[in-house]
């Protein structure tokens, strides 16, 4: 059996990373592991190519910039002969066609994946790692939703099943996360977070037992780092909770994530950094009650989410709302979720909201130290 190892974004700041990454992956071979690799762009670079989407030539000159930096130093002149060409096609089709047409936003966008993987691959190439560079456009079918398409899970699944010929190999199968390809044959983007929704989604068709989702922290934290000192992570969350927390913007997950897990049977979704993968996701409810409070924002609130199986009963209802009763003038609302696991509470200001995370914290989750 195999898995998905999806290399975030957040984790690739440099081209040392690139190839600390590589290492880290040829450590997994050398422990047994078998899988394939997605990986995302370097950390800010889509935000960059949405500048450029806004008229910032710059930001496309700073994006090629550093691919061809890492190019250089990884792989020499046909690896930045090849970041070249990316990045002139992306500038001229941008150039021809303009950034009003969705599908042309999705293929500027697309690029900052496409380079990561080119680069990575160099690097695995660096190492001594067997492997070989795909495009996701060719296995990841998609509907026509630019910007937040939903992948075919049917349509994908005959594509996505030869990558087992490449485990069987010994070689191991790079892809980018994020993009995929619509019924039209254009290119789509999966919303921001997007590759960890190609790596569950290879694993939900393939009917794999792991997803490693490579982050620059330890897991899921029960709480905001910024708010509550020394914060602990989570150690297990249920498909539903993780699902849920994605729609509350814990981690930034993109929802679709784990979304596409509900209802599967033993897929473990393990989160954190390289050896240390301290929160695992499965199929398995296991306790309920309060265990994570999320913050979030909307246009006109501020909003304190309360995640857990079963959290919608009436004593953490009750227990939630008598917590906050000196925090009265700062509430303007609760909505009870039921049946999803959690309850929501509406804020006016910043810091009422974050003395109730402090407060929900000590009475829910049991913390000491704040």
């Amino acid at each position: 059996m195999f898995s998905v190892v999806k290399v975030g974004g957040s984790i690739l700041r440099s081209t040392e990373d690139y190839v600390k990454t590589a290492a880290e992956l040829r450590n997994l071979i050398e422990e047994g592991e078998r899988f394939i690799v997605v990986v995302s762009a370097a950390k800010g670079v889509t935000d960059k190519l949405l500048k450029y989407l806004n008229s910032s030539s710059k930001a496309i000159d700073e994006v090629k910039e550093f691919y061809v930096n890492a190019a250089r130093e990884i792989g020499g002149f046909k690896l930045v002969k090849r970041v070249e060409e990316e990045v002139s096609r992306v500038s001229s089709i941008q150039v021809k066609y303009g950034s009003v047409n969705p599908a042309i936003c999705d293929y500027v966008l697309s690029i900052g994946e496409r380079l990561s993987k080119i680069i990575l691959r160099g690097a695995l190439d660096l190492v001594g790692v067997n492997s070989t560079e795909l495009d996701a456009r060719d296995f990841i079918l998609t509907n026509n939703v630019h910007g937040d398409a939903e992948i075919d899970l049917e349509k994908t699944e005959p594509r996505v099943s030869k990558l087992r010929e490449f485990i069987s190999e010994g070689v191991i199968p790079v892809l980018e996360g994020f993009i995929g390809s619509s019924p039209e044959g254009f290119v789509t983007t999966l919303g921001r977070g997007g590759s960890d929704y190609t790596a569950t989604a290879i694993a939900k068709i393939l009917g794999l037992e792991k997803v490693y989702l490579v982050t620059d922290g330890p897991g899921v934290y029960v709480a905001n780092p910024s708010i509550i000192k020394r914060v602990e992570v989570i150690p297990k969350l249920s498909y539903s909770e993780a699902y849920e927390a994605s729609l509350h913007g814990v981690k930034r997950f993109n929802s679709k994530t784990f979304k596409v897990l509900l209802g599967s049977k033993g897929i473990r979704v393990y989160v954190g950094e390289w050896g240390k993968f301290s929160t695992v996701i499965d199929d398995n409810t296991g306790d309920e009650g309060p265990k994570i409070i999320a913050t979030s924002r909307d246009e006109s609130h501020l909003r304190v989410s309360i995640i857990g199986e079963g959290v919608y009963r009436a004593k953490y209802v009750v227990k939630a709302v008598s917590s906050l009763r000196d925090l009265g003038e700062h509430v303007l609302g609760l909505n009870v979720n039921y049946p999803r696991p959690s309850i929501t509470l509406l804020f006016k200001d910043e810091e009422g909201a974050n003395e109730a995370v402090l407060t929900l914290y000590k009475a829910l989750l049991k913390g000491d130290d704040t």
